[in-house]
């Protein structure tokens, strides 16, 4: 609007609001477009999260024995006297 305002001061009112048109539909479309990128963002992330999710929990794991641990001293090393 401001700068139909001050485009109707040079020129005939119909070519003001072209000009104001103009300059405010690409602010326009920069403040309406920011928050839908920003909340189809946040809509794809959670999407991916949770087919990954799902997946993990569909695809159970191969039960794996724990293997044991060797209790003996690693060669060459000692143990620490006591204080």
């Amino acid at each position: 609007m401001l700068a139909a305002g001050i485009a109707s001061l040079f020129v005939d009112t119909v070519f003001a609001w072209i000009i104001g048109a103009i300059f405010g539909l690409p602010f326009f479309v920069l403040v309406t477009a920011s928050p839908i990128i920003f909340l189809s963002g946040l809509v794809e992330v959670f999407k991916s999260s949770f087919w990954t999710l799902s997946y993990r929990e569909f695809r159970p794991l191969a039960s794996v024995a724990p293997q044991p641990v060797n209790k003996s001293e690693p060669a060459g090393l000692k143990v620490a006297p006591a204080v």
